[in-house]
């Protein structure tokens, strides 16, 4: 992220100045925390890192949201006064997705059933003909 000179003047030019010299070093604590984290991670061994899959994929969604654009001017500012934001917004965006997805998932196995496009995309059983619901030939 880089800063640009300002072409106004006047309160709008400090205030853009304020916004992109926070907004830089915002990204550049979240890229700290992040890189913490990795350094955790390699220390774990295959299956304790194949168990915290989960958090890995929410902690790099994070930090990509995060030092994107995207992120408004407040939440940074309201980010900012965590020691690790990125932590704070991985663990509520896990929080938020532990719903329950039983409906989700019997929708998904449904749709397989229904549309059974799989049969054309992966490799198949010997003895399972494409069309075939679940009896074997």
């Amino acid at each position: 992220m880089r800063l640009k000179s300002c072409q106004r003047k006047g309160a709008d030019c400090i205030s853009d100045h304020h916004h992109a010299k926070t907004a830089l070093r915002f990204h550049d604590k979240v890229e700290a925390n992040w890189q913490g984290y990795r350094a955790n991670l390699l220390t774990l061994s295959k299956d304790d890192l194949l168990e915290k899959a989960e958090e890995i994929a929410a902690m790099k969604y994070c930090r990509d949201m995060l030092t994107s654009r995207k992120v408004s001017q407040e939440a940074r500012d309201y980010l900012d006064r965590f020691t690790d934001p990125l932590r704070v917004v991985a663990d509520a965006w896990l929080a938020e997705r532990n719903g329950d997805y039983s409906t989700a998932f019997d929708h998904v196995l449904w749709e397989l059933r229904d549309r059974q496009a799989a049969e054309q995309e992966y490799a198949m059983e010997p003895g399972y003909e494409t069309g075939e619901t679940g009896q074997s030939v």
